[in-house]
């Protein structure tokens, strides 16, 4: 689970945008580069403990200001180094080490940069320019989400850690959710008075839009106010079962499609929105009435069931 926020600087608006809203991802970014690790002290229980089950994952989707990421490519290089000598006490290694973004998306307000990774069915990552590591995809016992370099056997590099696997006992529309680790500051709270609470888009409205049915495409964009919204830095997936969807956002005044666009599309700008979804016949995209729309409190009784 890993968090990287900064402050976007294409536009004076842009500027202003990021850093109020990405404070706490930022400070935490060193504390979770691999969460999971504190419940794996002891010993590293679980941590290359790896299930049974087929791995889940049709590809994975990290969006996030191209600049940031990046710069996050050269920070985590130097942090697994540091991981690998043991100056620092993780269990895992990050990622975003290697991961530029495959593809840049610009508006007027402001730049998205994408990370995607696509997987076979047996967990072995697809993604041109990466097959010199041999990366196998696998869940750990603890429930995350890692890497694997030259698969199973090779006891010289640790994982690399790339998210977490959400899970709830029983059936509901939110689980399972593949998540980093900014989501502790979204749904633990829905009080917007808590310093630590970010709300928005997060990994559960991710996770609900995808299974339901009656969605046609996953609205990714985080509603904070009246007017103002926009697409914060998130992650996403879909399964070998689930039915392909576009991922659309609205970026402060522009909808842009990023992924699996419609008929081909290309990813970018949606010139209008209200043509866009005519002429695939979809409905238009409505706001919630609370975002996130999952938050800890909705559910506290929710390992009873």
């Amino acid at each position: 689970m890993r968090s990287s926020d900064s402050a976007m600087s294409v536009t004076p608006l842009s500027s202003m945008i990021m850093p109020i809203r990405s404070l706490i991802p930022l400070l935490a970014i060193v504390a979770s580069v691999a969460n999971g690790a504190a419940r794996a002290a002891d010993g590293h229980s679980g941590a290359y403990e790896f299930s049974s089950r087929p791995w889940p994952l049709r590809y994975f989707l990290y969006i996030q200001d191209p600049d940031v990421i990046r710069a996050m490519n050269i920070k985590t290089a130097e942090w697994n180094v540091r991981v690998e000598k043991g100056l620092e006490n993780h269990v895992y290694r990050d990622y975003e080490e290697f991961f530029p973004p495959e593809r840049t998306i610009e508006t007027p307000d402001g730049k998205l940069g994408i990370v995607l990774m696509t997987f076979s069915k047996t967990g072995i990552l697809l993604t041109p320019g990466f097959n010199r590591f041999n990366f196998t995809a696998v869940v750990s016992n603890i429930g995350n989400l890692v890497l694997l370099k030259n698969g199973f056997n090779d006891k010289n590099n640790k994982p690399y850690n790339f998210a977490n696997w959400w899970e709830l006992p029983g059936s509901h529309i939110m689980s399972p959710a593949v998540c980093d680790g900014t989501e502790g500051y979204r749904y633990k709270t829905d009080n917007p008075k808590d310093t630590n609470y970010v709300g928005g888009f997060g990994c559960r409205e991710w996770s609900a839009q995808l299974q339901d049915d009656d969605r046609p495409y996953i609205d990714v964009t985080s509603y904070w106010e009246a007017d103002f919204v926009i697409i914060d830095r998130l992650v996403g997936w879909s399964g070998f079962d689930s039915k392909p969807k576009p991922v659309i956002g609205k970026y402060v005044k522009n909808w842009v499609c990023l992924h699996e666009c419609p008929n081909g599309e290309e990813p970018g700008i949606i010139s209008n929105i209200e043509e866009w979804t005519k002429k695939h016949g979809f409905p238009m995209p409505v706001r919630p009435k609370r975002q996130p729309e999952f938050p800890d409190s909705m559910f506290k009784d929710i390992y009873e069931e």
